[in-house]
């Protein structure tokens, strides 16, 4: 027997028996069993061969239940003790923001002599003022508790333990940054450069397309807000923002070329693509579908770097079982992980690795985009079904539209995050590149998945059902194969160059298109923000805004298809008063726009909240003033913004009702006029107000644009008041 059989064997037996403990409790006890009748009757009457595979085999089915079923059993039978954990500990992922909290997950370095230690990893529900990076080591103090599952739909608990982690921390208190270590140092350097392309991406481009560059060239859907998250997922589009083998494969190309033209040796080269690989592994934060494709590009190098050629479904195989020695419970409880893989095992059959597109098969690549396509779906859309419980029949042509459209924004939103470091201030000037396919792919996105029958919800399906799927499917594509008359399963590491088609604009075309996009008018606009308000007055490249709702995200989406992509200024805040639901969302705007003056009406709350909203706008803002009736704002082509209400700035620490003091603006345009009266209680406050205060003498003007017209939006549709 070849080595390579037997490692076969061995690893097509360990990933049957991760499968078959991960879904049936009693599949060890089976299994030794079969064993135990195998072996005598194999010694009798079976060839030393046949003796040999089946040991193999079955020695690989039994280390895999018995390895999945010792994790978990203990994952579910540990127990935490009862005194609160004291000690060091490490940032071992980029702190993930929520509306409330960021979750960071720390892992355990050292306890604190009258304190237990902890197993495994701590999910700590950090505070958002909580500035931590990735590798970073302090001291840190915290009751912990045990995760709890908040549905009978998803084993939450299951879920966390893929990932390491037994104990979640709500109230913990960070002490003493500790110096770094060797592994800190390397992942802080990795982490310093993921924020500043992070903050690159905020600084050029507006949101909800900043979100999504982020997400296609870091890694990840968290980046996007909610609304869109839910409109790719509609379409069945959410595995665009995951690191996956086409990122992997752009960095190896990358690398291997830089290495041969700097003078490398094949065999050297490949080295350096592979420690590149690694490198950006780790950049990106290790999810599964990159350590996947990752440990395929480096077993595929090793290969190569002995001069062998490598193979589709072996090399696959070989990377399941890599990944499931270190996590045994990433099969069972990893969506990400199944998707990957299965979305890999489609390519693998769809793909023709001997046909070469000749000059008479005009339409060869979309016929092989639309094959490669359907075979994903008949492979991915069975696990959805399974785990969400939804039919997206739109899938496949969403797929087959914005596939060869994601490359182009990802490499457009690469560039264009690089030049944002090298020239911050001409971002006007080639910002457009990304954000041109990035609009097309939300646009898209979002018109598609507002319509009610592009995804239809479906009862549970048991999973009886979905491994007979799976059986017909394997065995239809394996007949296929056999019908090719080719050994379908060699020779297929290197996909098919995917031709990009370069856009044939012109200098006019770009400027044309800034004139379009540019907004002349003047218009008010009240943005769609949740719980909350949020309004955007307009004038040209000048802009106000009143209130920000609760979500920085959606925030920065909804004034992101007003405010033009290359304008990055906003001359005026006003947070009417400090509740959550007004100035949640406001810190956004001063991560991704520079904003000139912040209004208040004074008062400040003791809510975190408010906190994290007055020290970004003391450290990010160009002014900040507390003001009350008569505060003048004045647009240059017309348009006047006075305050009405508090008659007098109020103190910080009044102990009046905060919606009491809520600031009222009234906005002028020639005879016409809105009452803004955020969260006043009464309106007619206001007039028996305005008899008993004196006005305030701020005057803040706008510099003068073009003449503008007026216009009131709401759900993003522009009533013009004035022709």
């Amino acid at each position: 027997m070849h080595p390579f059989e037997g490692a076969l064997l061995l690893a097509s037996g360990f990933l049957l028996g991760n499968i078959l403990a991960s879904f049936f409790s009693f599949a060890p006890s089976l299994l030794l069993g079969l064993t135990a009748l195998f072996l005598p009757f194999g010694w009798f009457f079976c060839s030393r061969s046949m003796l040999l595979y089946g040991t193999l085999l079955l020695s690989g089915l039994l280390a895999g239940a018995f390895l999945t079923n010792s994790a978990y059993q203990d994952l579910r039978g540990f127990t935490l003790p009862p005194e609160p954990f004291q000690g060091s500990v490490r940032i071992v992922t980029y702190p993930e923001p929520h509306l409330f909290f960021q979750e960071v997950i720390l892992e355990p370095l050292a306890c604190a002599p009258e304190s237990a230690c902890a197993e495994g990893r701590i999910l700590w529900q950090a505070p958002l003022s909580f500035k931590g990076h990735l590798g970073e080591r302090f001291a840190f103090t915290c009751p912990l508790a045990k995760p709890e599952n908040f549905s009978s739909d998803f084993d939450y608990v299951s879920f966390l333990g893929t990932h390491g982690i037994r104990s979640v921390c709500k109230e913990g208190n960070p002490g003493e940054q500790l110096p770094l270590d060797v592994r800190g140092t390397f992942w802080a350097a990795l982490g310093r450069a993921h924020q500043v392309l992070e903050d690159s991406l905020t600084n050029v481009i507006p949101e909800p397309e900043a979100g999504l560059a982020k997400g296609l060239v870091l890694g990840g859907s968290d980046y996007l807000p909610e609304e869109q998250k839910i409109a790719f997922q509609r379409i069945g589009m959410t595995h665009i923002v995951a690191v996956s083998g086409y990122n992997i494969m752009l960095v190896a190309e990358g690398v291997l070329f830089v290495a041969l033209a700097s003078g490398f040796w094949r065999r050297q080269a490949l080295l350096v693509a592979a420690l590149g690989i690694f490198v950006f592994i780790f950049f990106v934060g290790a999810p599964a579908s990159a350590v996947r494709a990752g440990v395929m590009a480096l077993l595929t190098f090793l290969a190569l770097h002995q001069g062998r050629l490598s193979r589709p479904f072996p090399l696959l195989l070989f990377a399941a079982v890599l990944m499931l020695v270190f996590n045994p419970l990433l099969l069972r409880y990893d969506v990400g992980f199944q998707l990957s893989f299965l979305a890999l095992v489609g390519i693998f059959f769809a793909v023709d690795w001997y046909r070469l597109p000749g000059p008479e098969q005009q339409f060869a690549f979309w016929q092989e985009a639309a094959k490669v396509t359907l075979f994903v779906e008949f492979f991915v859309l069975p696990a959805i079904f399974y785990h969400f419980h939804l039919f997206s029949w739109f899938s496949f042509f969403a797929n087959l539209i914005l596939l060869p459209v994601v490359p182009v924004a990802m490499l457009t939103s690469c560039a264009v995050a690089i030049l944002g470091l090298l020239f911050p201030g001409a971002a006007a000037l080639y910002a457009f590149i990304a954000y041109l396919p990035l609009t097309f792919l939300l646009r898209f996105a979002e018109f598609f998945a507002s319509l009610s029958f592009i995804a239809l919800p479906l009862p549970p399906v048991s999973l009886f059902w979905l491994a007979f799927w799976y059986t017909l499917l394997v065995l239809y594509c394996l007949f296929l194969a056999l019908r090719r008359k080719r050994r379908w399963y060699a020779y297929a590491f290197t996909l098919p160059d995917i031709p990009v088609s370069r856009p044939r604009d012109s200098l006019g075309r770009l400027l044309s298109f800034l004139a379009l996009r540019r907004r002349e008018q003047t218009e008010i606009v009240f943005l769609d923000v949740g719980q909350g308000d949020a309004i955007l007055i307009q004038q040209g490249e000048h802009q106000i805004v009143i209130d920000g709702g609760r979500d920085p995200k959606l925030l920065l989406a909804r004034v992101g298809r007003f405010i033009p992509f290359w304008d990055r200024n906003i001359d005026t805040v006003i947070a009417t008063h400090p509740d959550s639901d007004h100035i949640g969302g406001l810190p956004g705007l001063f991560t991704a726009y520079r904003v000139e003056t912040v209004l208040t009406n004074g008062q400040t709350s003791n809510t975190e909240t408010s906190q994290n909203f007055e020290t970004l706008a003391r450290e990010r803002a160009g002014q900040v003033l507390s003001v009350a009736k008569g505060t003048e704002i004045e647009l240059p082509e017309g348009g006047k913004l006075t305050l009405e209400y508090p008659g007098k700035p109020l103190a910080p620490d009044s102990q009046s009702e905060t919606n009491e003091g809520s600031i009222v603006a009234r906005f002028t345009f020639g005879e016409t006029s809105f009452l803004l009266t955020g969260d006043l209680p009464h309106e007619e406050t206001v007039l028996r107000v305005n008899r008993r205060w004196p006005s305030s003498r701020w005057r803040i003007t706008v510099p003068s644009i073009p003449q503008a017209m007026l216009s009131w939006t709401w759900c993003g549709r522009r009533r013009p008041l004035f022709q």
